[in-house]
């Protein structure tokens, strides 16, 4: 505000310009949060527009330096980067941490942890990961020493625009199924997928036996007909 706001606008667009893109660093850069007003990313976003200057968002409470130093590269030897819909790049953001976390095994089969400490996925501990879009769980940090899931903390979903509030849930407030939109289906029935998928395992082999019982003859032609095939 004031003076000071004036001179960094100016500053600003002074260099927009002459940049092959501007880079958003952390979250609070990114989206606005607890230090940065969201009025203020609102105004650098018009400047962006106004300057014909692409916008790349490279969000975390902190950034990965390999996010920063890999996005550099791809500018100066292959050009810009694939971006998602909130302008982060695919290459760093286009997975939720989710998918490559050592507990997606127990979250499928419905195994969660009670408290800090047990074994078990940590959803119910107010983990964010299955809406969270960042390369923690398959980069880790430290030099691939470890990350927060990993050392027994659940992901606090740092990378998003609703941190760290998250409609009111909170850091350690629990997903619900509505607290994650159209990807609630997971959530909402996880405890029972386990078991679902067992059930269909086992109706397939049902009907599998039951044709070759009631229908020789047919599995018999389709096995002459993939030989002749081979």
């Amino acid at each position: 505000p004031g003076e000071a706001g004036s001179a960094l606008n100016d500053r600003i667009n002074q260099v927009l310009p002459q940049a092959k893109a501007a880079i958003l660093l952390g979250t609070d850069a990114c989206f606005g949060s607890i230090h940065t007003e969201k009025a203020a990313i609102a105004r650098i976003e018009s400047l962006s527009k106004e300057h014909k200057t692409p916008l790349i968002r490279l969000p975390g409470i902190p950034v990965p330096p390999q996010h920063l130093v890999g996005i550099l590269g791809h500018l100066e030897f292959f050009g810009f980067p694939l971006l998602d819909g909130l302008r982060r790049p695919v290459i760093y953001y286009g997975e939720t941490v989710c998918r490559r976390c050592e507990h997606r095994g127990e979250l499928e089969q419905g195994k969660f942890a009670g408290r800090h400490g047990e074994p078990g996925c940590l959803l119910r501990l107010g983990c964010k990961g299955p809406i969270t879009h960042n390369s923690c769980s398959a980069v880790r940090w430290n030099n691939g020493e470890n990350w927060c899931v990993g050392a027994g903390g659940p992901c606090s979903g740092c990378s998003e625009p609703e941190f760290p509030d998250f409609g009111g849930l909170g850091l350690a407030g629990a997903l619900r199924g509505d607290a994650s939109g159209g990807r609630s289906f997971l959530l909402q029935n996880v405890e029972g997928i386990g078991w679902g998928l067992m059930g269909l395992a086992a109706a397939g082999i049902t009907v599998h036996w039951a044709r070759r019982i009631l229908l020789p003859e047919a599995d018999e032609s389709e096995s002459r007909g993939r030989g002749r095939e081979d």
